[in-house]
């Protein structure tokens, strides 16, 4: 989907407002967690410990470190929705449009090239329902440094199995 300059500003107060409000709480027994929406809790939604991680920044701690010397810049991270514990990324501008799955400890999970997709300047992604309810990962190509771009586009591509990630190659239905 590709869509005019103004857009990218409405779409980062949304995602502002959907971070805020997911460590929002007006519950004392949920420690600051709010629970995702009961149309969101399906087997595809993350787990409330990611929540709960998420939402602590009181007590930070690492967990690891990216593993993946490919990685060399990374700008977009969200939890996936298909496997527990897969995060995926993306590098910043110079890369070519592919993303990586990670362990929560940083790990090297495989990656894949994204087909069809430019990668102009990938800035952020976040993981969601598609419009048939699966999980998908949306990839914000939306970076403008030099105020430049007529178009900017986000991605949105099927959330990939573990078993079908080939490091290096394209993934099919992606």
């Amino acid at each position: 989907m590709r869509i005019g300059r103004a857009a990218p500003l409405a779409t980062a107060a949304l995602a502002l407002a959907v971070v805020s409000a997911a460590c929002a709480s007006t519950d004392e027994s949920s420690q600051g967690r709010a629970d995702p929406p009961q149309s969101e809790q399906a087997t595809t939604a993350p787990s409330p410990a990611l929540f709960d991680a998420t939402c602590d920044a009181d007590d930070p701690v690492p967990s690891g470190s990216v593993a993946s010397a490919e990685l060399v810049e990374l700008s977009g991270l969200a939890a996936g929705r298909s496997a527990e514990g897969v995060l995926w990324a993306h590098n910043d501008s110079g890369d070519r449009p592919r993303l990586f799955a990670l362990g929560l400890d940083g790990s090297d999970r495989g990656a894949f090239e994204v087909e069809g997709a430019d990668a102009v300047d990938w800035e952020d992604m976040a993981a969601g329902p598609g419009p048939d309810g699966s999980p998908h990962l949306f990839v914000a190509d939306v970076g403008d440094n030099a105020e430049s771009r007529s178009e900017v586009a986000i991605y949105r591509i099927p959330e990939p199995s573990l078993g079908s990630l080939r490091t290096g190659g394209p993934i099919e239905g992606a």
